[in-house]
């Protein structure tokens, strides 16, 4: 399945699952109503391209964000500059808010579950909320300093919000990112909930991804990318993979990262952790997530042992071209289609274009 370039999300559509929306970095969006079997601009002639970000709300609006982040200092001077939040309306990309308020990068957005009106921004302006359909937004505060990037955020079935963030950016890398909690989502109500482990040298955290498990909305999953300060393509691999059954109160070590066992890298002279990073866990089984980045893989909980012990599996080879296993490094979003307890399809979005599964993983 092909996109225009590269593309850092999919929507599925909450109403039909055949309908698939992707924004790409330079091309605009990209809308599919067959599966992703074949795809069609959804206005060529608009003129907002540099799509960041899509997501849904509860009412079904498409919301698409500008300007593009997780780019390293040399990448990053080339990027066009985000004009802020946008809503599809029929084929038209409507402005909700100007970079002004947004911020000229936007990271992620994530909707409320149930309310239409209450979803957040993530980006270089901080940790931004609306509960009023983005007619005002509210920059989050409590633990999460003033001055923080907001890297990602996302919404529990509860209306909880996590976030991560940083507060030291530095020559396009993360240094010492947190994750942050609001229980019942109110900009004023953060807390640190960082996870950390004695086994580790020391807390100096790069990008932090979430996976959040719909199914149990106790169990969460945080990979962390090793902190980067400079160009060095090989320096964001993983850290470490934690996680928490009690909704952030606290974690347990699942795997620190080596060259042996590293989806954010190859092993060795390229790592992706700080560009393309994400979590997705099993919508019907908690114990099971899918870590993408420079590979993809699987981790799923031993049955009946201690937390923190499973099995890891990679699965598809970024060298089999023109093959069944062939997938693209650096994924940059993991979307499933499953029915029942049954995994019907899994799409990853990369560098180049979108790739689909139809085995159960």
């Amino acid at each position: 399945v092909l996109s225009a370039g590269r593309s850092r999300n999919m929507v599925i559509d909450r109403l039909d699952n055949k309908v698939l929306y992707v924004g790409s970095v330079s091309s605009g969006i990209f809308k599919s109503t067959d599966s992703g079997t074949s795809w069609l601009p959804v206005n060529d002639q608009d003129t907002v391209r540099n799509i960041s970000y899509l997501a849904q709300s509860a009412d079904g609006t498409i919301y698409a964000s500008t300007g593009e982040g997780f780019l390293r200092a040399t990448a990053k001077s080339r990027s066009i500059p985000g004009t802020g939040l946008y809503k599809l309306s029929g084929n038209n990309l409507v402005q909700v808010k100007s970079s002004t308020v947004t911020g000229s990068v936007i990271n992620k957005i994530a909707c409320h579950p149930s309310n239409a009106s209450n979803f957040a921004i993530a980006g270089t302006l901080g940790l931004l909320i609306t509960t009023d359909g983005g007619n005002t937004f509210t920059q989050a505060s409590g633990a999460i300093p003033a001055t923080a990037t907001a890297m990602t955020v996302y919404y529990d079935n509860s209306g909880n919000i996590f976030a991560t963030a940083t507060s030291s950016l530095n020559s396009g890398g993360y240094i010492y990112s947190k994750v942050y909690k609001s229980v019942g989502g109110g900009a004023g109500d953060f807390v640190d909930i960082t996870p950390s482990s004695t086994e580790l040298p020391d807390m100096a955290y790069g990008r932090i991804e979430l996976g959040i498990a719909n199914s149990n909305n106790n169990t969460i999953y945080a990979s962390v990318a090793k902190s980067t300060t400079t160009n060095n393509i090989s320096s964001a691999t993983l850290y470490a993979f934690f996680v928490s059954k009690d909704a952030g109160s606290n974690w347990t070590l699942i795997l620190e990262g080596s060259p042996q066992l590293d989806p954010l890298s190859n092993g060795g002279s390229s790592a992706a952790g700080d560009y393309a990073h994400c979590v997705t866990v099993n919508p019907y089984n908690p114990d099971q997530v899918f870590i993408g980045s420079y590979k993809f893989y699987t981790w799923t909980k031993t049955t009946g042992g201690p937390e923190g012990i499973g099995t890891w599996i990679r699965y598809g080879n970024e060298f089999a071209f023109n093959s069944p296993i062939y997938l693209r490094q650096n994924i940059h979003d993991i979307k499933l289609i499953t029915s029942g307890n049954d995994l019907l399809a899994t799409y990853f979005v990369t560098d180049a274009g979108v790739y689909k599964s139809s085995d159960d993983l």
